[in-house]
């Protein structure tokens, strides 16, 4: 390659290679950050789309507990109480909804109950002391001694035909399982094979994961905040791992608790 040739052939080579990589490089950054946003825009779709189902269940339980506060068995606050048991016992049985139905007076003192496992003998909760002035109240996700997964708890005042003041006002308290909204974010059709995760306002994990980390944070060193802020982004947690992610956000009049929801949607980079 030292003659007059060589070095004439290493020239042209030289001379026709620069050019194509100062082409190349910034083309590949380009391809790289156009795969990147659609990538990201899979995954808010995903996330997208799974809000949507959540809202639908969400919505369906709601209608179930219209349904239920105004049960004529249930709604009567001078009925018999051995009557609206029965009737409490045979819901639970037909609506999986429903894991236990309790009653209380508005002193808040223990009625009757489906529950077997011992149910608080006298309310003293903020949203029972809300169903006592009519309305409707839901509590948020929590765990149930003795029992997997996570409940929701409502609280709702029973009427009567002509309305019934706080002082005659009796409540209904039904735990709900939390599985119809687990069982739609687990679903790996619906989510396209991504890992999806339900955090509520505080970052806690109310889906996704190991089960036994339900109710804790997601990760410790990223605030609550962040999830809000940003919609699409990168995620790296301490073992260095990256991935996508896309959120959307479930507000109070989906979640039908005081504080909105995160579906968090996330693919590795590989």
């Amino acid at each position: 390659m030292n003659t007059i040739r060589g070095r004439l052939l290493t020239s042209m080579m030289m001379t026709g290679l620069v050019p194509l990589i100062v082409v190349l490089v910034p083309l590949g950054a380009v391809l790289k950050r156009n795969l990147l946003e659609q990538e990201k825009e899979k995954l808010a779709e995903t996330s997208r789309q799974l809000g949507r189902l959540v809202a639908e269940v969400t919505d369906r339980t709601s209608r179930e507990l219209a349904s239920l506060q105004s049960n004529p068995l249930l709604s009567d606050p001078n009925g018999d109480i051995e009557a609206k048991l029965k009737e409490m016992h045979r819901l639970v049985r037909i609506f999986e909804v429903y894991s236990d139905i309790s009653l209380y007076d508005s002193e808040g003192f223990l009625l009757g109950s489906t529950a077997e496992d011992h149910p608080s003998f006298r309310e003293y909760s903020d949203w029972f002391r809300n169903a006592l002035k009519g309305k409707v109240s839901l509590s948020h996700p929590q765990r149930v001694l003795g029992k997997d997964g996570l409940y929701l708890t409502v609280y709702l005042p029973i009427e009567g035909s002509g309305g019934q003041k706080s002082a005659d006002r009796q409540v209904l308290k039904a735990r709900l399982s939390f599985a119809r909204v687990v069982s739609i974010l687990g679903d790996g059709s619906l989510s396209s094979g991504n890992t999806v995760y339900l955090l509520d306002a505080l970052g806690n994990r109310l889906s996704g994961g190991d089960p036994r980390q339900l109710m804790e944070k997601f990760d410790t060193s990223v605030p609550s905040d962040h999830w809000f802020e940003q919609s699409t982004g990168t995620y790296q947690p301490k073992d260095g791992s990256s991935f996508l992610f896309a959120r959307e956000v479930l507000p109070p009049s989906v979640t039908n608790v005081d504080s909105p929801w995160i579906v968090l949607s996330m693919k590795p980079m590989e």
